[in-house]
């Protein structure tokens, strides 16, 4: 005689029936547990920085261009609303440390180049922290800035304008209350000068 082996059971679980003690989503967004209280980051980076000074490119083609290495500092203060949502104030200064002057000419094709330009950029802004699965987040933030500029012995400061501040990151945990990281960051700010002194516009990732 010969007997045939049972075929393999198949068992299918409804996700609905799983218990929340043993669902692998349960806590997706308390990482590293559960999230709440005080809120404090600290940051620096680096990258490029680009400055036009003079009117903006769409009101006219002249005008200024600093470009070159920049470092950027910040610090965000604040509180958990949900574990995976912070508010808190977000505070950032970005540097050109050297940048090459290029003057725009009459002839837009034309350049004439100037001494190093030294560019500091300020803001501060409300602002929100999102945090995902997998410890990544994303914070956007719209304010205040300003900026100083030195060339040539001479210096200049704006007047107060629109700040912007985007990051994306992710961060690698050591404990609950303690993280590092890495993030992407770009800032953007649009200002203007005083006495009808030429506008300042900035690009930077810090």
């Amino acid at each position: 005689g010969a007997a045939q082996a049972p075929g393999e059971v198949v068992t299918v679980v409804d996700p609905i029936d799983i218990p929340p003690e043993h669902d692998p989503l349960a806590h997706a967004w308390d990482l590293p547990n559960q999230r709440g209280g005080f809120y404090l980051r600290g940051f620096t980076s680096i990258g490029a920085q680009n400055t036009r000074i003079g009117p903006a490119d769409w009101e006219s083609d002249f005008g200024t261009t600093v470009s070159g290495f920049s470092s950027g500092y910040g610090l965000d203060i604040g509180a958990f609303l949900l574990p995976w949502l912070a508010l808190h104030v977000d505070t950032s200064l970005g540097v050109l440390w050297s940048g090459d002057t290029e003057y725009e000419l009459r002839n837009i094709d034309d350049y004439d180049y100037g001494p190093s330009t030294r560019v500091l950029a300020y803001g501060i802004a409300p602002a929100v922290t999102f945090f995902t699965p997998h410890r990544f987040f994303f914070k956007p933030a719209f304010g205040v800035g300003f900026a100083t500029w030195q060339s040539g012995g001479e210096k200049n400061t704006t007047d107060p304008g629109f700040y912007m501040h985007l990051v994306a990151g992710k961060d690698l945990y050591t404990d609950q209350h303690f993280s590092f990281g890495l993030q992407f960051e770009v800032g953007y700010l649009l200002l203007g000068g005083k006495d009808q002194a030429p506008a300042v516009s900035l690009a930077s990732p810090f």
